[in-house]
């Protein structure tokens, strides 16, 4: 664990979801050390993207939990609905203007940070409670002109 790592202190009354490595999905990487960097990398990538105040279109961070001098989990607010269950449910009470502006905001944000998201779809813009679209899954955000190595969206 690098001493830069934010080590999560969660208060009691935020919803939170703790993002763990997914073990079956990358069960082939697990030997090679590829999958301790790429999620080191996620939690390095939150670590640069915290900005006070925050940005109301992208995921909040909250740090990481730590076992043993490792990363074991990153901790984020927790949402239940991502635009594409949004979008199943159909068009009524739906602005899309409203949707459009917030994910625009948000990837402005983040290309202000000089970071693309890179693997940015209905999936990965999840809906809060009072309908702002909220940009996650943030591994394969990575600064501008830099090589990165990702799987994309696991489907």
């Amino acid at each position: 664990m690098p001493s830069q790592i934010i080590v999560a202190s969660i208060p009691a009354e935020v919803d939170i979801y703790i993002k763990r490595p997914k073990l079956n999905i990358y069960n082939n990487w697990v030997n090679s050390g590829l999958l301790v960097r790429l999620f080191l990398r996620k939690a390095k990538t939150f670590k640069a993207l915290i900005r006070k105040p925050h940005h109301k279109n992208i995921i909040r961070y909250h740090g990481c939990i730590i076992h043993r001098r490792r990363i074991t989990g990153i901790v984020l607010d927790r949402y239940s609905k991502t635009l594409k269950d949004r979008l199943r449910e159909g068009a009524y009470g739906f602005n899309k203007r409203l949707y459009i502006d917030g994910i625009k905001s948000g990837v402005k944000y983040l290309h202000s940070l000089r970071y693309a998201h890179n693997d940015l779809n209905l999936s990965n813009i999840i809906i809060s409670k009072d309908d702002t679209p909220i940009i996650i899954n943030l591994g394969s955000c990575k600064c501008f002109s830099k090589a990165f190595i990702s799987k994309g969206t696991y489907k």
